[in-house]
Formats: structure tokens, C-alpha cells, sequence
């Protein structure tokens, strides 16, 4: 009886990967025009044509391509009923006919005649031979061999070998008992439906990335099921090493699952290819951040932790330190930071007195923001800000420590509002070291906080010999809240008396030896902004320019110096009530000599030099020295907002202060305490790398889309042992240190023109 196959139910073809029973045919017959399937070198089998012996075993073969192969007589698979003209394009249409017709039927649905086929050979209870399946399930076609080969492979997909079971060489079926044959077909079913789910997963891929160059809506990753988006998350793991060095990119358990995914797509299994693939789908930006992937570094605050920052804005919590805490609201307090600066966590104040000898005497008041009146230890608020350790400022914005709200609301110090501060009350000596008689440390409440730019700072003290000349002529506002002469006359008088007393501090801290006896003026520094422009060739703007600060300004050492003296005086309460705390310390590699000196020019030459002369500085749980700075004990306390070590310090201080329990006792006797664990771990964190290496992947950006820009630079130094032809330079107008590439000698402190290359990169 003779069945041809019917469309049963779906009109979709069913995708079947084809695999052919595994005979090996005596291969004595073999003879020019007949034709064959046979192996490949990859192990794929295929379908050619004989055309003549190649030497006295293997047998030249020409496929479907057109091209000729040697075929061993082990290699040929199964040999068809048909003879071939011996011209190659009668061969190759054959080829191609019979090929076409096994493709209409795999593809078509078969199911319906394969199964009443079946139930009549298991009725027999006999073998079939290839030859009469044939003719029972194709009996449309004139061309026996198109469909014995059609059958042959029909009954090679998975859904024909749940029904019948070859002999050893493929000529010959048996039907298989119902109960296997069920579970058999169930499993073919299956496998049918993953392969075609699997296509329609890669079409839906490849229309999703056809549609971003037509502006259509990204791919909807949400709207996958939970396998896929699994999938793609471990991509995004494995694709964020893509920039790394082979030595560094560190095996994970979910590396397999994204290559996996790559090889599904057809893409090649490396992290590069995962990046591209993500960027492709719209999943992420060209420019997208790998290593902030990578690091994991939070980039939102959960909405429980903003609710908790909200409820402290709007009722916050009773003041603990309310019956101590001093009213310095009088004091005009000056905040001198760059414009962009929303975290405001230091000011200074001069508070001028008799010294009870007739003479006036100055007090330089150092005021730190006070979050721990705000945020509790322990509480959730907290514990994310050790998480995050510290805020990251990088070209694209601010991943702040406490919700921007709270950090640059309540946390800050603020004019007109009533601001609290943990304050560094400091007289300074004859000679510019810290009076130590008269150095409280205190709480405190600021109302009058002016904020103040670098730039600004320096155009005031820069504008004339008569310090109230021409205030109103000057560019810019001199800070908020001003709205009167004398405020203004209060301002420059503040800020002249900062002027003198950082000076003299800073004289000190040379004659101690810090690192400004050899390099008084240091580098500049360099601020990279880079946003999403829409309409940009790439979506993106990015600039990159000297920092707002001058190196040789004075607004810059007015708040160093204050800085340092903050941390000084921190580092002496420590050391005088024994209270464990985090000391930075800093030794030198080796000791500058006079020559060295004298031979380095003066300018950020001698900055790179001195530089490059100390070695890391360190976290000790004792006072040490610091010698880039010159102090004999140093902590950092002045930025809680912005650092999580800083903020331990403010909890130690207070604690001490108010004659409570240490939050961070020593563990032993002479043991570190928790608080130096926890500056220890900030300092080794990489996310302390993730600013330095964005601004670099930035800096690069801005070079590459200004090639052959001509920009000026200066010679820092020449390269180490390793590699003398690459020189240190100094792009001036950027305030970048970039490498330099050349056989040529340049001399130390020469001025030049460079321009980067396609590479962003630099070459002589």
C-alpha cells in the first residue's frame, strides 16, 4: 500500500538535525557515476557524486559545492540507486535535485504517514527493505533514487528512528515494539520542539539586532523566560572581563553558560564577542563601564535605604551631642571645593582673640561634616556605606556612599540652615606646628557657610595689592548668601588670614622635610567629563581639561593645608588618649639627592620626580610617620560623607568625646582594631582602581576622536629599565601624564607638540 505524505496539524515547518544510521557500506561496488554519502574530516556526513579512483584506494568525490575530495572506501556511508552521467554539472544537478527533495520532505510533516507505515510493518513482523519504505511513503515522484534517498533520510531524523530500527548497513528496517516506539516518538517530539524553539530564539535575536539600526525599541531581555535571562546574566559576567589582560580574566562557574549562549547564536565563545553581541542587543552602551560590571560596584540605592534616607530629611534623630555641641554659628565659615561639588563635608573658619598679652591671636577653625548625628552605626544606612566604602566620582557622574539627598542635603555643611560639625579648633605655634595647648576637638553648629570655587578664591587674592579693590568688577560670585559690601570684606579677610596661616604651614611641614622642599608646585589636575549626547556619532561627548585648581594657587594650599592639619590633629588626640585608630603613614624608596635635584627642572618635572621617589602610603594601628607630608602621625577624618574609613574615625572621635564605650575597641592588646581593618580594605579595594581606569578609558576616547589635534607637552622623565624608548609627558593644556613612544632621546623638561594617533596613543 502506498502512502504519500499529507500536512497533518501544523503548517510550520519542523527543524530535525539529521543523523544517518551508522552503517559503513562495503564500499567493492564503488565505480564512477554513483552516488554516495560519505564522511567528512569534520565528522559531518554528506552527499556526492563519484567521478573516479584517486591511486589504488580512495575515490575522488565531487559535493555539492562544486568541489572534489579524496574519500577513503572506509568513509562512504551508504551508496544510492542511481547512475550518473559522467559530465560534473549533470553530477551536480543531481546532487543538488536529490538534495532538494530530501530537504522538502525532512522539513514537511511526515509524522501521520511514518506512523501508518509503521503499524503496518509491525503487523508483518518482518524487516522492510529501504526500497519499499520508499515506495510506501513517497510514491509522488518519478525519481526512485530522489526518493529512496528522501527516505533514507526521513528515517536517519530521530522521528524515523523512533519507528524503525536499520540493519548494519542500512538497507533494512524493523518496526519497533509500540511501547519503545511511544517513548522514542515522545523524545523525538521533544528534541523537534527545543530545535524549534532554538530557531526561534536566534531569529528573535537576529531581528532584535537588525532593529536597533532602525531605531526600534532594544531587546526586551524582562520579557524572556528565566532561562534566557539567566543566560544572558552570566554573559554579561563573562563579557565585562572583555578589556582585560588573559592573565587577569579569572575563570567563574558561569563562564560556560555565556559561551554556550554565544556558540547558540553562532558567535565566537570569547568575552569581546559576548560585549559586542550585549551592545548589539541594545543590553548595554558601546562605552559601557566593563570593569564597574565587573567589580560589581552598586550603581542605585534600594528604595528601602532611600525611604530611610527620606524619613532622616524629614524628622531627624535626636541629637545625641545637643548638650555639647558649641555654637559657632557667628563664624563665617568659607567651603572651597570645585563648582560640581555637592557633597560638601569641609570648611574653615578664622576666629580672631587676646592671647592675654595684649596681642591678637587666631584660631583656624577646620569644620568636617557631622553624618553620624544622622546616620547610626549599625543602622542600614550605615552598613551600605561600608559596602560601598567610598563615593566614586568618574567622567559619566557620582556613585555617592550615602543617597545624594541625604549626602548633599542634611550630611553637608549648608548656608542658612543650621549645619553640624565635628571641628578642629588649631593654634599654630611660633615656628607653624600645631600649638598642642590649644587644639580642641569639639561638636559644633555652623548657620553661615559660604561656598567658594578655586578659581574664585584665587581671582580674589590675585586681584590686587588693596584686598577691597574692585570686589565688584570681579567675575563670578564670591559664594552664597552674600548679598553686602561687608560680607564681602569678610569673605577676602577670611580667606586672607587662611592665606598666611596655610603658608606658614606649609613652610613647616618643609622644614620637616615633606615632599614640597623638592616640588612645591605638584601636578595639575585632570577632570574628564563624558555624557550621552543624542545625535553624536556614537551617542557620546566627552572633554577632557585641567582641573579647576592651579597647582601653584593658593586656594589649593589653603585647603591642603587645612586638610592636613585636621588629620594631624585627629592623629594626636588618637595618640594622646590611646584610642585605636587607622595612622597613614608613607616612607621613600630612596632619598633625593642635591644633584638630582638641581639636574630635574623645576615645575611638574620635579613634582614626577619626588613622586615617584615614595612608596604607597600604608594603614598602620600606630602613629608613624608620613614623610611625603612630613608628620609624625596622620589620619584621615575630613571627608565622612565621602569616605567609609573617614566616617569610622567620626564614630571613634565622638564616642571618645562624649566618654562612651569605643565603637572600635583594640581586639587585644596592642592589637589592630576593626577600624584599621576597615581602612585597610579600603585602601586595597579595587574599586579604588575603577576611578583611575575610567578616566584613562575616557582620556583615550577623547584622544582617538582628536587625532592629529597638535597639543602641548611637557618631558617628565624618560621610561624605566624595562623600556627606556617610552618617555613620561605632561599634555598641559589637559593636565594628563600619557606614555610617549620614541627612538629619539628627548631631553628632561623640553617642551614640545605631540598628537595622538587612530589609538589614542602617542609617538615621536
Amino acid at each position: 500500500m502506498a502512502l504519500a505524505i499529507a500536512s497533518f496539524h501544523s503548517t510550520r515547518p519542523v527543524h530535525l538535525v539529521f543523523r544517518s544510521p551508522n552503517v559503513v557500506c562495503a564500499a567493492e561496488g564503488l565505480a564512477p557515476g554513483l552516488l554516495v554519502e560519505f564522511a567528512t574530516k569534520d565528522g559531518s556526513v554528506a552527499l556526492g557524486a563519484v567521478t573516479e579512483a584517486d591511486g589504488k584506494k580512495n575515490w575522488k568525490i565531487l559535493k555539492e559545492s562544486g568541489a572534489t575530495v579524496s574519500v577513503p572506501p572506509s568513509s562512504i556511508r551508504h551508496i544510492f540507486p542511481a547512475r550518473l552521467a559522467p559530465s560534473s554539472e549533470a553530477a551536480l544537478k543531481a546532487i543538488t535535485s536529490h538534495e532538494a527533495a530530501a530537504r522538502q520532505h525532512c522539513e514537511g510533516t511526515f509524522d501521520g504517514a511514518l506512523a501508518e507505515v509503521w503499524e503496518m510493518a509491525l503487523e508483518e513482523d518482518s524487516p522492510i527493505s529501504l526500497t519499499e519504505l520508499s515506495e510506501l511513503l513517497i510514491s509522488d515522484t518519478k525519481q526512485v533514487s530522489e526518493a529512496y534517498y528522501s527516505t533514507y533520510r526521513l528515517l536517519g531524523t530521530e522521528l524515523g528512528k523512533a519507528y524503525f530500527r536499520s540493519n548494519k548497513d542500512g538497507t533494512e528496517f524493523v518496526a519497533r515494539p509500540k511501547v519503545e516506539a511511544e517513548a522514542l516518538r515522545a523524545q523525538a517530539r521533544a528534541a523537534a520542539a527545543a530545535a524549534d524553539a532554538e530557531q526561534t530564539f536566534r531569529e528573535r535575536i537576529q531581528q532584535a539586532i537588525d532593529g536597533r539600526s532602525r531605531a526600534a525599541p532594544p531587546f526586551a531581555l524582562s520579557e524572556e523566560s528565566a532561562e534566557v535571562q539567566a543566560a544572558f546574566g552570566a554573559l554579561e559576567a563573562y563579557a565585562c572581563r572583555a578589556r582585560l589582560d588573559e592573565t587577569d580574566k579569572e575563570s567563574r562557574p558561569s563562564d560556560e553558560a555565556a559561551r554556550e549562549l554565544l556558540q547558540r547564536l553562532g558567535r565566537k565563545a570569547t568575552a569581546e564577542a559576548g560585549r559586542q553581541l550585549l551592545v548589539a542587543l541594545g543590553l548595554w552602551d558601546l562605552h559601557e563601564n566593563l570593569e564597574l560590571k565587573r567589580l560589581e560596584v552598586p550603581t542605585r540605592f534600594d528604595e528601602s535605604l532611600l525611604a530611610e534616607a527620606a524619613a532622616l530629611e524629614a524628622a531627624p534623630p535626636e541629637d545625641v551631642d545637643a548638650a555639647r555641641r558649641v555654637d559657632l554659628t557667628k563664624l563665617l565659615a568659607l567651603a572651597i571645593d570645585e563648582a560640581s561639588t555637592v557633597e560638601v563635608d569641609d570648611a574653615m573658619s578664622i576666629e580672631c582673640f587676646e592671647d592675654g598679652s595684649g596681642s591678637d591671636a587666631m584660631r583656624l577653625w577646620i569644620h568636617i561634616a557631622d553624618p553620624t548625628r544622622y546616620v547610626a552605626r549599625g543602622s542600614a544606612l550605615e552598613v551600605e556605606a561600608r559596602r560601598r566604602t567610598s563615593s566614586i566620582y568618574l567622567p559619566t557622574g557620582t556613585l555617592p556612599m550615602f543617597p545624594l539627598s541625604l549626602a548633599a542635603g542634611p550630611l553637608s555643611l549648608r548656608d542658612g540652615v543650621v549645619s553640624c560639625a565635628l571641628s578642629f579648633g588649631v593654634r599654630l605655634g611660633a615656628d607653624g606646628g600645631i600649638d598642642e595647648a590649644h587644639a580642641p576637638i569639639i561638636t559644633t553648629s555652623l548657620v553661615c557657610v559660604r561656598r567658594l570655587t578655586y578659581l574664585r578664591v584665587d581671582e580674589l587674592l590675585d586681584a590686587s595689592s588693596d584686598p577691597f579693590a574692585n570686589l565688584a568688577g570681579s567675575q563670578g560670585e564670591v559664594g552664597e548668601g552674600q548679598g553686602s559690601a561687608e560680607a564681602d570684606d569678610a569673605t577676602l579677610e577670611t580667606l586672607r588670614r587662611l592665606s598666611y596661616l596655610s603658608q606658614r604651614r606649609l613652610e613647616w611641614r618643609i622644614a620637616g622635610g615633606s615632599m614640597e622642599r623638592h616640588a612645591p608646585e605638584g601636578l595639575p589636575d585632570m577632570t574628564v567629563k563624558a555624557r550621552a549626547v543624542p545625535g553624536a556619532p556614537d551617542g557620546w561627548e566627552v572633554d577632557v581639561s585641567v582641573g579647576g585648581a592651579r597647582t601653584d594657587g593658593v586656594a589649593r594650599r589653603i585647603v591642603s593645608e587645612a586638610m592636613l592639619l585636621a588629620g594631624e590633629a585627629a592623629a594626636r588626640y588618637g595618640v594622646a588618649h590611646e584610642l585605636p585608630m587607622p595612622y597613614r603613614a608613607q616612607s621613600v624608596r630612596e632619598e633625593l639627592s642635591d644633584d638630582e635635584v638641581a639636574d630635574c627642572p623645576a615645575g611638574p618635572c620635579r613634582a614626577w620626580l619626588a613622586i615617584r621617589r615614595m612608596k604607597p602610603s600604608f594603614v598602620s594601628p600606630t602613629p608613624a610617620p608620613h614623610m611625603g607630608l612630613a608628620l609624625e602621625a596622620y589620619v584621615q577624618v575630613t571627608s565622612p560623607i565621602r569616605r567609609r574609613a573617614d566616617l569610622a574615625v567620626h564614630y571613634q572621635l565622638k564616642a571618645h568625646l562624649r566618654s562612651e564605650p569605643l565603637p572600635y575597641p583594640a581586639d587585644a592588646p596592642g592589637g589592630a582594631s576593626e577600624i584599621v581593618r576597615l581602612a585597610r580594605e579600603a585602601s586595597s579595594s579595587p574599586v579604588r582602581s575603577l576611578e583611575r581606569s575610567t578616566n584613562a578609558y575616557w582620556l583615550a576616547e577623547y584622544l582617538k576622536r582628536n587625532v592629529g589635534r597638535p597639543l602641548r607637552a611637557t618631558v617628565l622623565g624618560s621610561g624605566d629599565g624595562r623600556n627606556r624608548d617610552v618617555y613620561k609627558l605632561l599634555l598641559t593644556d589637559l593636565g594628563a601624564v600619557v606614555d610617549c613612544a620614541t627612538s629619539t632621546p628627548l631631553q628632561l623638561g623640553a617642551e614640545l607638540e605631540v598628537a595622538p594617533n587612530r589609538r589614542g596613543e602617542f609617538g615621536l
